[in-house]
């Protein structure tokens, strides 16, 4: 979990943390997932991708938790 961690709190964005860690390769499907999740909670919510969070049927349920949490 260390490439997820250093990806997520030494990247310019949240793209390109989740982005380069998955390029590490290995276990693309948890480290993108840990390195998006830390990347998301550094950027803020809305710093993912809209091609990324359009995708996902969920997207506003899932901003409007995300948004609670932050309160």
């Amino acid at each position: 979990m260390l490439c997820e961690k250093y990806h997520a709190l030494s990247a310019d964005s949240a793209e390109a943390a989740t982005v380069d860690a998955v390029a590490m390769g290995g276990d693309t499907d948890t480290i993108g997932a840990v390195a998006g999740a830390v990347a998301g909670g550094r950027f803020g919510v809305d710093a993912l991708p809209e091609c990324w969070t359009s995708a996902i049927e969920e997207t506003d349920e899932i901003r409007r938790l995300a948004r609670q949490l932050t309160r």
